[in-house]
């Protein structure tokens, strides 16, 4: 009976160890996956930033653009004026 009982300690200690150490690798590749979301998290926000800076400049480029089309539009009409009187 002793026996018995000390082999189903064993095969209980032996699942309960194998059962760490699964949970234990488990924990790791989770951490990994953890730390690769975050790196792809600051890549992605500094991309972002890119982005916007772009789209900020691109915004002012058009806008200056479009001043300076206005502007030859005075002028020229101003010409037109000229040559009309």
């Amino acid at each position: 009976m002793l026996e018995k009982r000390e082999k189903e300690i064993f095969i209980l200690t032996k699942k309960l160890e194998d059962d760490s150490s699964e949970s234990l690798s488990s924990v790791k590749n989770l951490t990994a996956q953890e730390n690769n979301l975050l790196l792809e998290k600051e890549t992605l926000q500094a991309e972002k930033a890119l982005l916007k800076e772009n789209f900020i400049f691109e915004g002012d480029e058009a806008s200056n653009q479009v001043q300076r089309l206005m502007d030859e539009e005075n002028t020229l009409q101003q010409q037109l004026k000229s040559l009309h009187i």
